[in-house]
């Protein structure tokens, strides 16, 4: 009688075969863990390569405004005090002076623009110095919205300021918040049609905060790029509206409220009431120390 002795499961050939499988499923894992690593720093790098090009770019073409922007501003500077010579000694027949104003105005503009440059990139590169002092925020708001009342007057805007108190003190630098007021007016004109309607607001907010409001139902902003409308150099579609902006107000303006500690922000919805697309700028700013001794 044969006796056949059977090996125990674990020395099976279908034991051996699944040790096989173990083996090389273990060394694939390995493997493909390794070559995922591998792969993984590799976009690190070059996605840190891209971030580094970009800066670089972004850095070069800020210097390169810089440059320009130097180069330009003397050039202008000598071309505005001749004119402002010959506008004062030519005889004032509408011909000359005309062009003369022309000159000058396109001028003082393109000074404008250079120096906006300039003073943006020293914000850009966190080197502006604000030289804050106590100001009625009424009385400084209600001077540039006055310096753009005739602007809107010509366009046919109804314009119009409001605030429930005269005297609202805060620590602010006048010369760099009125870049930010203007910047704001003066886009709301631009957007705005004809028969249009724009307004400036000033309110208490929360937290001992004051509140500015630059309303206007022009083209408003798309949902789409409202993400992307304080962005360096970044221009929105404004439809049937020529922008001949350059793309930094609203970038510079929000780095100067940054710069005063406050915030800038903005909605743009249709109003349900009017039936009316409504952008809303809102500038907020902190009472200063010496105000808030005072608040009732």
């Amino acid at each position: 009688m044969a006796i056949t002795i059977l090996p125990p499961p674990w020395k099976t050939w279908w034991a051996y075969s699944l040790y096989i499988l173990f083996v090389l499923a273990l060394a694939f894992g390995i493997i493909f863990f390794f070559v995922s690593r591998t792969a993984l720093r590799r976009k690190i790098r070059y996605e840190h390569m891209v971030n580094i090009k970009q800066q670089e770019l972004h850095q070069m073409k800020m210097d390169f405004f810089t440059h320009i922007s130097h180069e330009i501003r003397t050039p202008l500077t000598m071309i505005i005090g001749p004119v402002d010579v010959l506008i004062n000694t030519l005889p004032t027949s509408p011909g000359p002076q005309k062009m003369l104003n022309s000159i000058k105005s396109s001028a003082e503009r393109l000074l404008k623009l250079t120096n906006d440059l300039l003073d943006f990139r020293k914000a850009d590169s966190g080197y502006t110095q604000l030289k804050k002092k106590s100001t009625n925020i009424v009385a400084f708001t209600h001077y540039v919205y006055d310096k753009f009342s005739a602007m809107a007057t010509n366009k046919n805007i109804h314009f119009k300021f409001e605030s429930l108190e005269k005297d609202i003190q805060v620590n602010i630098d006048d010369h760099y918040m009125e870049i930010v007021l203007s910047n704001l007016l003066s886009n709301a004109i631009k957007f705005t049609p004809v028969k249009g309607n724009i307004s400036i607001s000033i309110f208490r907010g929360k937290s001992e905060t004051v509140e500015i409001h630059v309303c206007d139902d022009g083209v408003g902003i798309p949902k789409e790029m409202q993400s992307k409308i304080f962005s360096n150099f970044y221009q929105a579609d404004a439809g049937s509206v020529k922008n001949v902006g350059s793309g930094i107000g609203l970038a510079f303006s929000k780095r100067l409220v940054e710069l005063h500690k406050g915030s800038l922000s903005f909605t743009s919805e249709m109003n349900q009431a009017t039936g009316n697309q409504e952008t809303r700028f809102i500038i907020t700013l902190t009472l200063g120390n010496f105000q808030l001794n005072n608040v009732r």
